[in-house]
């Protein structure tokens, strides 16, 4: 037997002469500083797990490798560049596939954890709003499909993500508080952690598949790949192999490495592969064996991981045939659904769970669940929890349906509260319904102008339908009609965040001109930052067009207005020049005096219209201008005798329609012609006192005073005075519906009350 031996091991040694006189095939390999994985040791040599499998590998193959370092990042980019042959310690992603070529054998399976400052509130993902995280730069922890940034994104959760180049620089960061929190590779951190004033904290994300990467356009690639693999494949079934002594000294810390000679090593594979023969059938089933029992043990734990981070709940549980269930895990997130009391039922009787869920929602949710089951398909469903009289909450549930054996049912998935979304929905089918049914014009833009939505009014209005409109910059409905001014003065409002409204007119797409009136305000997110403008408009076409005709006709009634005051104007001068030729012919002064009256009260209504024909308001006239001026004309006919009287006034501004302003001018001008007339005999000299105000209760005050010689003892105004006195009292009291009163005292006083109510107004 010892013969045989010797003779074996020489045929091996003879065998390997003309290998070991090969030429080595020079590799160019890239290492960054990643411990315990792969590191620069105090030697300066490159140490670690990856050194040790890759050194063994070219040692096997014959390979002279020369180590490249540099950082993550510069690896990476000297792989693409093929500046370097191999990249070790790469996580496998779609990505990366594209990019570079990977061996197919996986050499580990890694993770990473988030690690946070000591006393830090960081318990799940949810707790990294707003926080300040540091990740390896253009690494898979941060950028792969299920990294931080893809978690965060998904989680919708605002934090400012730092990337740093190496993991001791993050513990440093933490340390120092530039930072909240670290994403740092598993095994690094088992064993770094202790030497930084930090915590770990129960995240733990990215499970990855480890391998070698190398370079695409290389010739030597196939190759490589296809002997990595072999070798490693050959390592991983060798349970003493330098993969597993390496794993236990850099990952699990089990004690050093011993190192074998080449040709003693092929000695013992030949020897255990003759052993291993006999026994190829019952090892190959435990290995199969072991292999799906670990995946199977893997997989929960990372489920369990990532159920200890997410909002909802993971549940998974068996159905059995007969109905029942037979909970395996339920996640700690269904009290924050349920509450403390029903989570604490559910704990102990799980079935009471699916109780909480009314009958036709249960009836659906099973027959979802038969569909899915018949289609190979995923379970989503959405559903409601009735948690008392007055509180239902909806739920949504993902799940997997697994058949595994004699008829039971493997159950997991994800339970999620989405009570806040279903009523988020209710609000925006009402809002939406509002915007579409509302019987005004509403468009939404971006912060740039561009059409986003359209609602059915805008279509009815321009035309344009909102295929037609999306994307599109509002300028479509531009006319040409509105000065430039306009729009920057818009667009100035509502990017400082203020509401602008104001008039457009614009043109449809048949290129018709409309008017409308719109107001356009700014829409901001929970940051106060402009995300959107909404416009909501009206169609004023026809209330411009109105205004234009309006104006039309005010033009024209003015011009009328005009036309009949010169005619009035003209023909009451006429009438007054002939009075005044008629009166020169007469020698009798009371001709003379009758003529002078008549032509003062022509003058009294001439200036009603010229008062009125000035004024802007052609309903109403300044009673205190107009006495001004009626007493100024009155005084002026009596030329001497006016000399010596004095007119005195006390006028507030009172306005009375052309109805109301008539008759008081008549009686103001009968009243001053009598004091003219009889109140100062002898030419003397004398005083009117004239006081024009209003009560609270709108009554119109007009008091007319004199200091002369009053009435004659026993004289009744009513009964004994002149047709000129009686016409006086007949206009207040049947005309005016006023009340007049008289008192002859140290001259007379009278008092006319009226109210300005006998038309209404005209324009």
């Amino acid at each position: 037997m010892k013969k045989i031996i010797l003779l074996l091991i020489c045929f091996i040694l003879i065998s390997a002469l003309p290998l070991m006189a090969t030429k080595k095939i020079p590799l160019k390999i890239g290492t960054y500083e990643n411990p315990p994985k792969i590191f620069t040791d105090e030697n300066g040599e490159i140490s670690g797990f990856w050194a040790d499998i890759t050194e063994e590998i070219a040692n096997r193959e014959n390979w002279e490798i020369q180590w490249v370092h540099g950082t993550w990042d510069q690896c990476l980019q000297r792989l693409k560049n093929n500046e370097i042959d191999i990249m070790v310690d790469v996580g496998l992603t779609p990505e990366r596939q594209e990019k570079f070529t990977f061996s197919k054998e996986t050499v580990l399976l890694s993770w990473v954890r988030i690690y946070k400052k000591n006393g830090s509130d960081i318990q799940t993902i949810l707790d990294l709003e707003g926080k300040k995280i540091a990740g390896l730069m253009g690494s898979f922890d941060l950028n792969g499909p299920e990294g931080l940034k893809t978690i965060t994104r998904k989680f919708k959760i605002n934090c400012e993500i730092i990337e740093m180049e190496n993991y001791n620089e993050i513990f440093q960061a933490l340390e120092n508080n530039q930072i909240d929190a670290g994403l740092v590779d598993k095994d690094f951190g088992n064993i770094h952690s202790i030497n930084f004033n930090i915590e770990k904290t129960p995240i733990i994300l990215q499970p990855a598949y480890m391998n070698f990467a190398l370079t695409k356009k290389a010739n030597l690639t196939p190759y490589l790949v296809e002997r990595i693999d072999a070798q490693i494949r050959e390592l991983k079934e060798n349970n003493n192999s330098i993969y597993y002594r390496s794993i236990d000294k850099y990952l699990d810390g089990n004690g050093d490495i011993i190192f074998f000679p080449l040709w003693l090593k092929l000695v013992f594979v030949i020897i255990f592969s003759i052993t291993v023969i006999f026994f190829i059938f019952n090892n190959m089933l435990r290995h199969q064996v072991a292999k799906k029992t670990a995946q199977l043990q893997e997989s929960e734990k990372q489920l369990i991981m990532f159920a200890e981070n997410i909002p909802g709940f993971v549940s998974i549980y068996k159905i059995y045939p007969d109905g029942h269930r037979r909970y395996i895990y339920r996640g700690p997130g269904l009290e924050n659904i349920v509450g403390k009391e029903l989570a604490r039922k559910i704990s102990e009787e799980p079935d009471s769970y699916f109780d909480l869920i009314p009958e036709e929602d249960l009836l659906a949710l099973n027959n979802a669940s038969n569909t899915a089951m018949e289609n190979n398909e995923s379970l989503d469903f959405e559903y409601r929890l009735k948690i008392d009289d007055s509180h239902i909450i909806w739920v949504r549930v993902l799940f997997k349906l697994i058949p595994i054996e004699n008829g039971v049912i493997l159950c997991n998935g994800l339970v999620f509260d989405i009570t806040e979304r279903k009523n988020a929905e209710k609000e925006l089918i009402k809002l939406s319904t509002a915007v579409t049914q509302s019987p005004s014009v509403i468009t939404i833009t971006d912060t740039d102008g561009i059409l986003e939505y359209v609602n059915p009014k805008f279509t009815e209005l321009t035309g344009y339908t909102l295929e037609e409109a999306v994307g599109q910059n509002p300028r479509i409905l531009k006319s040409g009609e509105m000065p430039d001014n306009i729009y920057a003065e818009l667009w100035k409002t509502i990017s400082s965040g203020k509401e602008w409204r104001g008039e457009f007119h614009n043109k449809k797409k048949n290129g018709e001109l409309f008017w409308e009136a719109a107001t356009i305000s700014p829409i901001f997110d929970k940051q106060g930052r402009i995300i959107n403008f909404i416009k909501v408009a009206k169609d004023i076409t026809e209330r411009k067009l109105a205004e234009e005709q309006i104006k039309k006709d005010l033009k024209i009634k003015t011009a009328l207005i005009q036309e009949i005051y010169h005619r009035t104007k003209n023909n009451m001068a006429v009438i007054s020049a002939m009075l005044s030729i008629q009166a020169r012919y007469s020698d009798s002064e009371y001709v003379k005096s009758s003529f002078r009256e008549i032509r003062n009260k022509i003058k009294a209504m001439s200036l009603v219209h010229q008062k009125l024909y000035q004024a802007k308001d052609l309903s109403n006239i300044n009673l205190k201008d107009y006495i001004k001026d009626l007493t100024s004309l009155i005084m002026q006919s009596y030329g001497s005798l006016s000399k010596k009287t004095k007119i005195k006034f006390d006028l507030q501004d009172v306005k009375v329609s052309i109805d109301s302003a008539v008759p008081l001018g008549l009686i103001i001008n009968e009243l001053i012609s009598n004091i003219f007339k009889h109140a100062f005999p002898n030419n003397q000299e004398g005083e009117i006192f004239i006081r024009l105000f209003i009560e609270k209760n709108k009554t119109i005050n007009l008091e007319l005073c004199d200091n002369g010689v009053g009435f004659p003892e026993n004289f009744n105004p009513c009964k004994n005075s002149s047709m000129g006195l009686a016409s006086v009292f007949s206009i207040v009291e049947n005309q005016l519906k006023g009340e007049i009163s008289v008192k002859s005292e140290n001259g007379l006083k009278w008092h006319i009350k009226i109210k300005d109510n006998l038309k209404k107004a005209r324009i």
